[in-house]
């Protein structure tokens, strides 16, 4: 069924065990090689000038970055006082137990300034023992000391134990050296399964301080239905089965298997011999045991102590017939002096004798809140913040004096940003240096490939504005209309609560909810622009581009309406549903609030009080832009917001366009600000309204039809629906965000579905290069996450909450239980923008169509020098049956006027070729990857892509080497 893939390995016999080619494509993310980078600039970097400016495109990538970089170094950081600590003095034969290697890093921290003068010598010691412990169970076996062979464990046996008879004897024939090796090998076992009792001189610790992984228990019998047990030696143990009988060698599959297992037996009786200084001990679960932490000893790696696999390079202190202990390996242990290895970063850095102490990263995107993020920025500046993770929120408008260094975490989206960002180094009397790191996506690809043509000399082009963008423009006919308003009424600009329900005179109570439950900012809003029409008329004319007073209501003086309304279906109508947000989170707080009050819950109440206080005193200002009512950085128009009530706002905001939201913030989606892991829980609601649902079908043609949910024209076989969450979402009240223990899994991604043209009105085409390329006009996207398999989610119309599987009951996102009924729904956002339809009369089929497709997708974007995030594709039917019609769209609501280009025959040449390039094999793959067709957003069509027949067909258009 496979026949182009491999079963073994010609040259070495290695297979995967019959699920898959042994050969595959080395894959690594960024995070690792980006954190090598910056440590290593960290420790070349004089120690007065230990500053580097850190830029990711993705608000995501720089907000995980800014944990991970810092995460990563603190391991880093007690891996090299431990190698510190271990080469202090001599180690005799006996090695060096876990107090004994205490009592040496207690020293090591201290030298280093580690602790803080608060701390007693109790909680010093804690700190130097967890380090260790976290050594001793680390998942980052390769990483470890012991992994790149600078030091090794091994346990101490009891007085008396041996190995086990059987091993002396037939089929094992072992030597005395060879036994202990594997009695060694067993008891690693222990230490990787983390089946480990803590040290007495620990005893104060927990398990979860020490990781937050759980701990094994071995026993001899099988598990069941026991948590966190395991049967020793059992038929499918890699470490302890599998490794027998491939010491065993070749020959009768059979009886190799059934001598170790009965061998495994002998050595579990061998580990439970002495019982008067037991080298297991109890666990909880009847006759389960950890191994002992303090039988464990720590020796410095010495020649002749240490091997490594000729083939996959893994290094072991345990030499038992040459066998590789990696499960499936094939090598052969070979000897090796660990102080001749081939060095690495790792290595480097465990041996440093000049590591600083400390590397402190912190986070600088829109997600972390204004106050939070001029803080931090001053505190970068004075060098108490050593890493700062930025977005572009720091190309322009910031001094940093003299930076030394800017560390690109990828290929900048065009020359311009390239400039700002490497130009906020070598500003003083020191040059500054520059590292950009490639990833492997077709943007970064493409540039790698001429870094100086295509991006150090990369031609700027000019910012190209579009300005009849009736949405955007309409935020800013608010921002100038709320303007005049706060000049004449200024008491009303101080805070959300001032704007909300007016000034709070002195003698006035706390409690305003019954104010709250009427707010005035719209109604008072209104009156005042009612009052000074005329004038304000003049104004807004004067900014406006004229062939927009008419459909912006400058012309019968309806922008009042338009920015002052209260129809909150309506997009447009921003500052109402502002108002209704707020008005609904501080009344849901309240209830709250009073909820805990009455059961004598204080500590929750006054955690709930102080949110109100944080949503009641929030700048007008900020309220309005993160609400998009008036104008912000990057124009956003549908972003709606996942709402932190959780523990105050945890200094960030967190923000999408509801596009990216409908996937990131569905259920189970969790995101990472301001090294927190926030997790979505439900729908944001708004008293006295409801979500749009919409019926909808789609064919395998792509022609998508949709009908609003009680439209009776609707036909019955229509059951999928998709509902808008135009409110937002929340995160759950009762509980409080998690530092992340690794990067934040996004589960779904979106699709988008062509809903026609506006006013269903079909354009005219023209004939070009043998395609049909109808003229830009405004068409309707329908952006849909329809969860796993298609089968959507479920949401609970009382209380938001919503997840991927049918409840009896629920907690609601407030933590009260409610058994309401669920709907089944997708998540979908809609938007009307610029679209160009192009028809391609000879694709035979859906993913022939699709990979044309992306490839002209990312084509225009090096055509028109953006990126390629900010265009967008999807198919429909063409107008002859059996043609595909390719749709491509402006990424923007209201159009961005970038596809309207595409109309210009010399544009849709220079479309065309660029397309034909990314497709054209110079990423060398059989079908398709990231360094041609693929993306995160296309991945649903990975597996059919192929950019050989995406090339057959851009061929056909004549404009190949033009």
């Amino acid at each position: 069924e496979h026949k182009d893939q491999l079963q073994r390995c010609e040259a070495c016999g290695y297979s995967r065990g019959g699920v898959g080619d042994p050969v595959q494509e080395i894959i690594h993310g960024s995070d690792g090689p980006n954190a090598v980078i910056a440590t290593a600039l960290h420790e070349l970097l004089p120690e007065d000038r230990r500053r580097v400016l850190a830029f990711a495109d993705n608000r995501q990538e720089a907000a995980f970055f800014a944990w991970y970089a810092e995460d990563s170094y603190r391991k880093l950081r007690d891996r090299n006082l431990l190698h510190r600590a271990l080469m202090r003095q001599p180690v005799d034969s006996e090695g060096l137990s876990i107090e004994d290697l205490a009592s040496r890093l207690f020293v090591e921290w201290d030298e280093a300034g580690l602790f803080r003068g608060r701390d007693t010598r109790e909680t010093r010691r804690r700190n130097v023992l967890k380090a260790i412990l976290r050594e001793v169970v680390t998942e980052e076996r390769r990483l470890s000391l012991a992994g790149v062979g600078l030091a090794r464990w091994a346990v101490a046996l009891p007085p008396g134990m041996s190995p086990p008879p059987c091993l002396f004897e037939a089929p094992w024939n072992l030597t005395e050296s060879e036994a202990e090796a594997l009695l060694q090998h067993c008891l690693s076992v222990f230490l990787v399964r983390r089946s480990l009792e803590l040290p007495r001189s620990a005893a104060a610790l927990s398990w979860k301080e020490v990781t937050e992984l759980p701990q094994t228990a071995f026993g001899l019998g099988p598990p069941g239905k026991r948590r966190n047990v395991a049967q020793w030696g059992a038929p499918g143990s890699a470490l302890v089965r599998h490794y027998l009988a491939r010491v065993l060698g070749a020959g009768d599959a059979s009886r190799a298997r059934e001598a170790a297992g009965a061998a495994s037996v002998a050595i579990w009786s061998a580990f439970r011999s002495n019982r008067s200084e037991p080298l297991l001990a109890r666990a909880k679960t009847d006759g389960t045991f950890y191994l002992d932490a303090d039988w464990l000893r720590l020796f410095p790696a010495r020649e002749g102590e240490i091997w490594e696999c000729d083939t996959c390079k893994t290094l072991t202190p345990n030499f038992v017939r040459g066998v590789c202990p990696r499960n499936g390996c094939t090598g052969t242990l070979e000897a090796v002096d660990p102080y001749i290895l081939p060095d690495n970063h790792y290595r480097h850095m465990y041996r440093s004798r000049h590591l600083p102490v400390a590397l402190r990263s912190e986070e600088h995107t829109a997600q972390v809140a204004p106050e939070e993020a001029r803080r931090l920025q001053g505190e970068f500046k004075d060098g108490a913040i050593h890493l700062l993770s930025s977005s572009t929120t720091f190309e322009v408008g910031v001094s940093l004096g003299d930076l030394d260094v800017v560390f690109l975490r990828n290929v900048p989206p065009e020359p311009f940003n390239y400039v700002q960002r490497v130009g906020r180094a070598g500003r003083g009397n020191q040059p500054g240096l520059a590292v950009t790191y490639c990833r492997r996506n077709p943007h970064d690809l493409h540039h790698y490939g001429d870094p100086e043509e295509r991006v150090i000399h990369g031609e700027v082009a000019p910012p190209r504005l579009h300005l009849s963008n009736e949405r955007i423009v309409l935020r800013h006919m608010a921002a100038v209309v709320l303007a005049a308003f706060f000049r004449e009424n200024r008491e009303r600009f101080d805070s959300v609560e001032t704007f909300m329900v007016g000034e709070v005179e002195e003698e006035a109570s706390g409690d305003r909810s019954e104010e709250w439950g009427t707010p005035r900012a719209l109604r008072d809003v209104r009156a005042w622009c009612e009052e000074h029409e005329e004038d304000l008329t003049a104004i807004l004319r004067k900014i406006v581009p004229p062939e927009l007073h008419g459909a912006l209501g400058l012309m019968d003086r309806g922008w009042v309406h338009r920015i002052t309304g209260s129809d909150l279906t309506n997009g447009d109508h921003r500052l109402a549903r502002a108002e209704a947000e707020v008005r609904s989170e501080y009344l849901e707080l309240y209830e709250a609030k009073s909820l805990y009050a009455s059961k004598d819950d204080f500590v929750n109440a006054g955690r709930v009080s102080r949110r109100m206080k944080t949503v009641a005193g929030m700048r007008t200002l900020n309220f309005l832009s993160r609400k998009a009512v008036i104008p912000k950085y990057g124009f956003p128009v549908d972003v709606v917001e996942l709402n932190t009530w959780s523990s105050g706002n945890g200094g960030v905001v967190l923000q999408r366009d509801l596009s990216q939201a409908i996937a990131e913030y569905a259920p189970g989606g969790k995101v990472v600000a301001n090294k927190l892991e926030w997790e979505s829980c439900g729908l944001k609601k708004v008293a006295g309204k409801e979500w749009e649902v919409r019926r909808y079908r789609n064919d395998d043609l792509r022609n998508f039809e949709q009908w609003d949910e009680n439209n009776r024209s609707a036909p019955t076989s229509v059951r999928k629906k998709y509902l808008i969450p135009r409110f937002g979402f929340v995160t759950p009240l009762n509980r409080k965000p998690r530092p992340p223990t690794r990067r934040a899994r996004r589960f779904y991604s979106t699709r988008p579905f062509f809903g026609g043209f506006r006013d269903d009105r079909d354009p005219a085409d023209t004939a070009r290069f043998g395609l049909n390329v109808s003229a830009s006009v405004p068409g309707k996207l329908v952006v849909l996450c329809e969860g796993r398999g298609g089968r959507g989610f479920r949401v609970c119309r009382t209380c938001g909450a919503h997840m991927t599987k049918p409840a009896r009951k629920h907690d609601s996102p407030l933590g009260k239980e409610c058994t309401a009924p669920l709907l089944q729904v997708s998540l979908g956002h809609e938007l009307v923008t610029d679209v160009v339809r192009v028809v391609f009369p000879d694709i035979r089929n859906e993913w022939d169509a699709y990979s044309v497709a992306y490839a002209m997708v990312l084509g225009a974007a090096d055509a028109l020098d953006v990126p390629a995030t900010d265009l967008n594709v999807t198919l429909a039917g063409g107008k002859a049956k059996g043609d595909w019609a390719i749709i491509l769209y402006d990424n923007v609501p209201g159009g961005a006027g970038l596809v309207s280009q595409i109309e210009d025959e010399d544009v849709l040449r220079m479309v065309l070729a660029a397309a034909h390039e990314r497709v054209n094999g110079g990423c060398g793959c059989d079908a398709s990857c990231y360094g041609c067709l693929r993306s995160y957003r296309n991945q649903f069509a990975h597996p059919r892509l192929d950019r050989k027949r995406a090339r057959e067909v851009l061929a056909r258009t004549g404009v190949v080497g033009e």
